[in-house]
């Protein structure tokens, strides 16, 4: 049951709108202490598909404009895309 509830407020991440870079930093930390206690909990973290789309629905409008530019979207992965934010936002 623990696991299901961290499950479900990781994906509620995707509800809440960055506002700033900041905001987008934070939101990266906040995935991946969330994808840490569900792999302890439950043995394997959650899909790298879903930490993507996470992200990428919750970052804000100029870090987005920023990343467009630098990958491919179709076919990047979550550490990829993760990199990129994180060296935008920092």
């Amino acid at each position: 049951m623990k696991r299901l509830k961290e499950l479900g407020e990781l994906t509620m991440l995707q509800n809440k709108r960055c506002k700033n870079t900041a905001e987008t930093a934070m939101l990266i930390h906040e995935i991946d202490r969330r994808k840490r206690i569900i792999a302890e909990i439950g043995g394997r973290a959650p899909g790298e598909d879903v930490c993507q789309n996470i992200l990428w629905l919750s970052m804000d409008p100029t870090t987005i404009a920023h990343v467009t530019g630098k990958v491919d979207m179709d076919t990047v992965s979550f550490v990829d895309l993760r990199q990129v934010v994180q060296s935008f936002c920092n």
